[in-house]
């Protein structure tokens, strides 16, 4: 696996790693509600791999 596949898409096996050391998302309901920790993982990954911007969060 490269680099560039990661970017495209956060494969399970990475996910299950991260998951359990990432805390639970918390939302009080104030605001626009958080994106879930894989999504943030994701396009934290996607800009250490791209040198870019994030994609724009689709739903919002």
């Amino acid at each position: 696996m490269q680099l560039k596949d990661i970017a495209r898409r956060l494969p399970d096996d990475i996910w299950k790693v991260f998951e359990p050391l990432l805390p639970a998302k918390v939302w009080v309901g104030n605001g626009r509600p958080p994106a879930s920790n894989q999504e943030c993982l994701h396009a934290l990954l996607y800009v250490l791999v791209s040198g870019i911007a994030c994609p724009p969060r689709s739903g919002g």
